[in-house]
Order: C-alpha cells, then sequence, then structure tokens
C-alpha cells in the first residue's frame, strides 16, 4: 500500500532426501542434484541464516539490494529456453521478471512478451 509493505506472506517447499517423485511433476531434491544425504536441522539452521538475511535488508529498505539479488537467480534469465503456452511449443529469450512479477520473454523478432508464470510451462 503507497508503495510500502504492510504484510506478506511465503512459502518454501524444500526436497532434501526424497529421491521419488511422481513422474508429472518436474521436481527435484538436494539429494538428487548433490549425490549427499542432508541433516535436516543443517538446512533448516541455513535457510534461516538465508532468510533472516534479507528480512535485515527488507527491513533496512534495501530494496535495489533484494531486487538484484533475486533477477540474478531467475531460472533460465538471460538463455533461450522453451516453454509451451496455449498447447503451442515455442522459443523464448528469458529477459526477467518485472515490477508486477510478470516473466519477461522475448522472441526472435525482438518482441517483448509480459507472462504470469502460470501462462506457460517450462520445457527443461
Amino acid at each position: 500500500m503507497n508503495n510500502r509493505f504492510n504484510w506478506s506472506v511465503a512459502g518454501v517447499g524444500i526436497n532434501v532426501n526424497q529421491i521419488i517423485f511422481d513422474r508429472e511433476f518436474r521436481a527435484t531434491s538436494l539429494k538428487l542434484e548433490s549425490g549427499q544425504n542432508f541433516l535436516i536441522d543443517e538446512v533448516l539452521e541455513k535457510m534461516c541464516i538465508h532468510l533472516e538475511k534479507y528480512y535485515l535488508m527488507l527491513k533496512n529498505n534495501k530494496y535495489d539490494q533484494i531486487k538484484q539479488s533475486y533477477f540474478e537467480k531467475i531460472f533460465g534469465v538471460n538463455t533461450w529456453m522453451d516453454f509451451e503456452s496455449h498447447g503451442e511449443l515455442i522459443s523464448r529469450f528469458v529477459k526477467g521478471i518485472n515490477d508486477s512479477g510478470l516473466l519477461v520473454l522475448r522472441d526472435k523478432n525482438g518482441l517483448l512478451m509480459e507472462v504470469d508464470v502460470k501462462e506457460v510451462k517450462w520445457i527443461y
């Protein structure tokens, strides 16, 4: 409200040591990505450290720093990715996220499209 946060709700789900997933979901886990088992308490502690870091940045009005960090970590940013959109396979360059939270994609002709991430399916 008025360019200020009044409240926010965030949910985080991390697959830690899980190795079997339903086929319809493209999911992974820390174990599948690294080949290692993890202690849940250690993962939780590290998550809390990082959440606190960003909470303190938010509390200290470091919005640009938070935004820059977020943009650097967007899946596929600054690369060409394949998507399914309205039943059609398309290839788009991932530009980033706009201030409204929409995914910004560019086609081969330079035309930009802004979509909600629920409007396209990432093919990877």
